[in-house]
């Protein structure tokens, strides 16, 4: 398949994925080749816009007992709580870590390669993670959480360096 990482700017990261629909071989390399790609650049998450496919599709690897499946298809949080702030960081935007707050639990539906449903509850990074990455299959990204100050001298420290 080839896929490479989009450039920040790139529109499909500010439109909402289209849901999967059909699941076979194809969906399942998909996913293996999105993992790879995120385990490459060190990533701890990746959503499918994000390599230019506009599916619902997200890949997680957090270290732990709490997310037993890396690929997440058709993601919805159905319920959240809590509150936490973290430093995150993002794939499309390298070396740029921001702090974002966040639910500290939520509650995921999502469907596995097979089209199982399945239902995940995750806390503190692994929540994090999920968010984020269904952010991205909303149009929604990282940046959005703070403000535009926050953000300008964030980018201007990254170019001196």
């Amino acid at each position: 398949m080839n896929l490479i990482l989009l450039p920040d700017t790139h529109p499909i990261l500010r439109q909402v994925a289209e849901p999967v629909t059909e699941f076979n071989d194809e969906l399942l390399a998909l996913c293996e080749e999105m993992h790879a790609i995120m385990r490459f650049n060190k990533g701890i998450g990746l959503a499918a816009p994000q390599v230019g496919i506009s599916k619902r599709i997200i890949v997680v690897d957090v270290s732990g007992p709490y997310i037993k499946d890396q690929f997440l298809i058709n993601p919805e949080i159905e319920q959240q709580s809590g509150e936490q702030s973290r430093k995150e960081g993002c794939l499309t935007f390298p070396d740029l870590f921001l702090e974002v707050t966040r639910a500290k639990n939520v509650i995921v539906k999502y469907q596995d390669v097979k089209g199982n449903p399945n239902i995940m509850t995750a806390d503190k990074l692994n929540a994090v993670v999920l968010q984020h990455e269904i952010d991205h299959l909303n149009g929604k990204l990282f940046i959005d959480y703070v403000k535009p100050m926050t953000l300008l001298l964030a980018r201007k420290k990254l170019a001196l360096r």
